[in-house]
């Protein structure tokens, strides 16, 4: 997991947690009535707004949860194989891919990434050491047909996909 997703994870776990624990306040404040004493003597005479505060708050939470839910779901790549499917995270297709790059070119400064487009479609992004001109495009083509291999013996993925290079 990379760090920004790790941040992002943790400032929703808060969001909802404090959400949720509002709605569960609200709600023990409508039916206790000490509580709603100490909280406000405003609200004293009508306790009903702690039910509707409570109902918002509840809302907001499972609101945000499908919300953040859906969003992650977008964020693996889904592989059908008769009669069944399974999520794969593009973190995992990038470490199968840089170890195939690293073992050919024999250089463990290659990185790779790979980004699930939202058409579904990969896009490989590998961050290589300079090479010469002309092994350039022999490398590519092997690229291609070796990760088009890969995926499709490993993965069962057989569309097309984005090979982006960078030489450093």
């Amino acid at each position: 997991m990379r760090p920004h997703h790790l941040f992002f994870s943790i400032l929703t776990l808060v969001l909802l947690v404090f959400l949720f624990g509002m709605s569960f306040l609200t709600t023990g404040a409508y039916f206790a009535k000490n509580l709603r004493y100490l909280l406000s003597d405003a609200m004293q005479n009508s306790p009903s707004i702690f039910l509707y505060i409570s109902s918002a708050f509840f809302l907001l939470g499972v609101f945000l949860l499908i919300g953040f839910t859906s969003l992650q779901k977008n964020r693996f790549l889904k592989i059908k194989i008769k009669p069944h499917s399974f999520s794969v995270n593009p973190a995992i297709l990038s470490y199968s891919i840089q170890t195939i790059m690293r073992k050919h070119l024999q250089d463990s400064s290659i990185s790779v990434e790979v980004i699930l487009l939202p058409s579904k479609k990969l896009e490989v992004i590998s961050y290589l050491p300079d090479i010469e001109e002309d092994a350039k495009e022999t490398f590519v083509n092997w690229a291609k047909e070796e990760i088009s291999s890969h995926l499709q013996k490993k993965y069962s993925y057989f569309k097309d996909f984005s090979l982006v290079l960078y030489y450093q």
